[in-house]
This record gives structure tokens, C-alpha cells and sequence, in this order.
């Protein structure tokens, strides 16, 4: 009796892997670049969080000297974000500065966004092919 049982394979079929590593490859075709988008767009949050850090600092030099350019207020600079990614430049007067924030390292690949800018009215623009509003 135990000779009548046909013998079954277990396992899977080369066929079958072949289906689920197609499957697994098309996935991730689909997710890395959303991925890759996600963290790019994470990543700006560095650059906005260091310009407007350099920005108070402006501000309360100002409070201290009534100038932006004071000595005191722009030896100050460059200095780079608290991860790296960006790089903070101020082209100041006395009365007025335009902070901008340089991608860096791995960064640079954001072209949507790319520089971004900010002045003592608290214009802020980007250089990018993105806009103001998608970026900021």
C-alpha cells in the first residue's frame, strides 16, 4: 500500500521563482525612487533648519550693533548645517542680508530645490526647478 503514494517534489519550481524575483523587482523599481524622493525631501528640512538659525542669529546681532555686517555678526560664517547637508553663506550691509543655504555631499542631486534663500523680510526663494511653496 505504502508503494501506491506517488512521490511529490517539495519545493519550488524554477518557474516559481523566477515569477515571485520578477515580482520583487518590479516593486522595488516602483518604491525606490518614491524612497529616494521621500528622503531628499527630509533631508531639506537641514537646510531650512540652518538658515533660519543663521537668520536669529542676524537678528539679534543687529538688536546688539544696529548692523548686520558688524564683525561680530558675519565671522560667523560659513558654517554648515547641524547634519552636514547644507552650507550657510550671508552677503550682508548694514541694514540688510541674504542668507543662503548650498546643498552639499549628497544633497547636491536635489535639483527641485537645489539653493535656498532667505533675506531680513523674510523672503525666501530657491533655485531649483521646484517652487517656493513646494520647497519651503
Amino acid at each position: 500500500m505504502l508503494g501506491n503514494r506517488s512521490r511529490r517534489s517539495k519545493g519550488f519550481t524554477l518557474v516559481e521563482l523566477m515569477i515571485v524575483i520578477a515580482i520583487v523587482g518590479i516593486l522595488a523599481a516602483i518604491a525606490y525612487p518614491s524612497y529616494n524622493r521621500q528622503v531628499m525631501q527630509t533631508r531639506r528640512t537641514d537646510a531650512i533648519t540652518g538658515i533660519n538659525e543663521a537668520a536669529q542669529f542676524l537678528q539679534r546681532c543687529y538688536s546688539d550693533y544696529y548692523a548686520f555686517n558688524h564683525a561680530n555678526c558675519t565671522g560667523f560664517f560659513p558654517y554648515d548645517s547641524a547634519e552636514k547637508l547644507y552650507r550657510v553663506t550671508v552677503n550682508a550691509t548694514a541694514t540688510a542680508y541674504t542668507l543662503t543655504a548650498t546643498p552639499q555631499g549628497t544633497q547636491t542631486s536635489d535639483t527641485i530645490c537645489a539653493n535656498f534663500t532667505l533675506n531680513q523680510a523674510r523672503t525666501r526663494g530657491i533655485s531649483g526647478t521646484g517652487s517656493v511653496a513646494e520647497c519651503w
